[in-house]
């Protein structure tokens, strides 16, 4: 089964974030920064003028310096990525298709393949089908690719079932 659509920037963002996964790891070392840049600074403060409000004033400052530069940075970067390296202004034509060989996407003169083995699960939000791989990366059909909510049905049945034959190893065969 083969669909098309078109994709904006923003929704290649919002995969690619949903394929890092990891975002307390992120906001931990982004905390811990924090607290580390305001406790120089804020003994830098205490050291300078010999007084704890100053300390403390300076510990606030440097924590908010952090907090408000990191303020959506995985965002930022990821869409910056996607100007630089595709040059990504407008809407992006995708092509999927689904097939015994697997999962493929055609986007930007790429085609990337997934065997359905590395699919681990697949999610629905309101308007987008989301195949999760066993790597961590996200790739998403969004509903606009279908010309029904029966061809969607029969996209998600199709797509289980070789989910499903994919997850059964195939079993050995011997040349005689």
């Amino acid at each position: 089964m083969k669909l098309s659509f078109e994709s904006p920037i923003e929704e290649f963002v919002e995969v690619a974030l949903r394929s890092d996964g990891n975002d307390r790891a992120f906001y931990a070392n982004v905390i811990a920064v924090a607290f580390g840049v305001g406790g120089i600074v804020g003994l830098l403060g205490f050291l300078y003028f010999q007084n704890w409000l100053a300390s403390i004033l300076g510990f606030v400052i440097g924590a908010i310096y952090i907090f408000a530069s990191n303020f959506n940075i995985r965002e930022r970067r990821v869409r910056q990525f996607y100007r630089r390296h595709f040059g990504m202004e407008g809407p992006i034509g995708i092509e999927v298709d689904i097939s015994e060989a697997g999962l493929s996407f055609k986007q930007g003169g790429e085609t990337i393949v997934r065997d359905w083995s590395m699919i681990e699960r697949i999610s629905e939000s309101d308007d987008t089908v989301f195949f999760h791989s066993r790597n961590g990366l996200v790739s998403a059909v969004r509903n606009r690719a279908f010309v029904s909510n029966v061809e969607r049905t029969e996209f998600l049945d199709l797509a289980k079932g070789f989910i499903a034959a994919g997850a059964v190893p195939k079993p050995p065969t011997f040349n005689s």
